[in-house]
């Protein structure tokens, strides 16, 4: 009977492989077409948030950027529209790809408030569905946002430094930085928090 188990076991395994290189093959000519499509103008931001989804799984986040590239040089409107996809991508890259952040994140102070503002109804929407048992998990959710919020300010920045702008911009970025928390009505976070920033990864 162990034997037996052995071997039922091994098979399960080996069908299970099977079945996942299947299924990535599939998701990799799925990615393929959409890349094409997009390429072509034959489809939208949803497919291009898709094809993102899909290098992120495949860990070839490289893809959705050249692909980004593409749509900049060929279709601006699209790139626009997908920008929100890769924007944090770009800011971590290289310098041509932070350029291309710059490029279409427009005025970094107004970009930054927007995303604070999101943030706040964020924050807002809490305050008003949490309970008291669940109240630690919404403080620890807005001292995340917090602390990606203050990352940003500092990334932008440092992006304001490199491109030799003008200084008082990116003064003004390091001082929201340093006072987030209180524009969001927060504890000062706790750097340690950062591994779990993951939870606020663009989607």
């Amino acid at each position: 009977m162990r034997g037996i188990s052995l071997f039922l076991s091994c098979l399960w395994l080996a069908c299970g492989a099977a079945y996942s290189d299947d299924l990535n093959a599939e998701l990799k000519a799925r990615r393929d077409r959409d890349t094409e499509r997009l390429e072509r103008g034959l489809a939208g931001e949803p497919v291009f948030a898709e094809v993102k989804s899909i290098n992120r799984k495949f860990k070839e986040e490289f893809r959705t950027v050249q692909l980004f590239q593409t749509l900049d040089e060929k279709n601006p409107m699209l790139a626009r529209r997908c920008f929100l996809h890769v924007r944090d991508i770009l800011l971590d890259g290289n310098p041509n790809e932070r350029a291309l952040f710059r490029k279409h994140a427009g005025d970094l102070l107004v970009y930054l408030q927007r995303q604070i503002d999101w943030a706040s109804k964020g924050n807002a929407l809490m305050d008003q569905r949490k309970s008291d048992k669940g109240a630690w998990v919404g403080e620890m959710m807005k001292s995340l946002q917090c602390l990606k919020l203050e990352k940003l300010a500092i990334k932008l920045a440092d992006l304001s430094n490199e491109l030799s702008e003008d200084p008082i911009i990116e003064k003004a970025l390091r001082q929201t930085a340093s006072k987030m928390h209180v524009i969001l009505g927060c504890e000062k976070p706790d750097p340690s928090l950062s591994p779990l920033l993951g939870l606020f990864s663009a989607r």
